[in-house]
């Protein structure tokens, strides 16, 4: 049936399509003569995934982030998973955890998919590891007190009341 309505399959009509062109990322060109219209189409393609999401260990507290890399036509969309519940939410090709807890522990995922069908990753297992204790610090502490921390003040208000003697350069 002769027409000019652009859709999928089926649902595309064409009124004297007279030649066509493949560009080097696949995309299709129709040359609808009668309607005066160059067409876009595609080859469909199911969905692959080229990178998976790695396994990663990170100190709580920090932010951790999943990422993969999928192809197809149309476009695939992805939806994340951790221990194999959806993630509300979490439908881009990367997911980010911030200040990661012993509770985010755990395997992640992701499905790809488009109207051809879809493809789960591998899983990417994330450990959380205790916060550092080393370098600067944020707080915390716990421990006995030094001997210091005794000690100064009682030197700092002995040598206020006087009762420390001073040191001239004759001594």
């Amino acid at each position: 049936m002769a027409g000019g309505a652009d859709g999928t399959g089926t649902a595309a009509q064409f009124y004297g399509p007279q030649g066509l062109a493949i560009d080097g990322s696949g995309n299709l060109y129709v040359a609808d003569t009668d309607n005066f219209t160059i067409r876009l189409g595609y080859f469909a393609a199911t969905p692959a995934i080229t990178v998976q999401p790695q396994s990663q260990r990170v100190a709580a507290g920090h932010n951790v982030r999943f990422s993969v890399t999928a192809s197809g036509k149309p476009a695939p969309t992805c939806q994340w998973y951790f221990n194999g519940t959806a993630i509300s939410g979490a439908t881009n090709s990367s997911f980010t955890l911030t200040r990661v807890h012993s509770t985010n522990a755990g395997d992640y995922s992701v499905t790809v998919s488009n109207r051809l069908g879809s493809v789960t990753s591998n899983k990417a297992t994330l450990s959380a590891s205790p916060p550092s204790s080393s370098g600067g610090g944020d707080g915390g502490g716990g421990g006995a007190p030094s001997l210091w921390f005794y000690g100064a003040p009682s030197l700092l208000v002995a040598f206020r009341r006087g009762k420390v003697r001073r040191l001239s350069p004759e001594d």
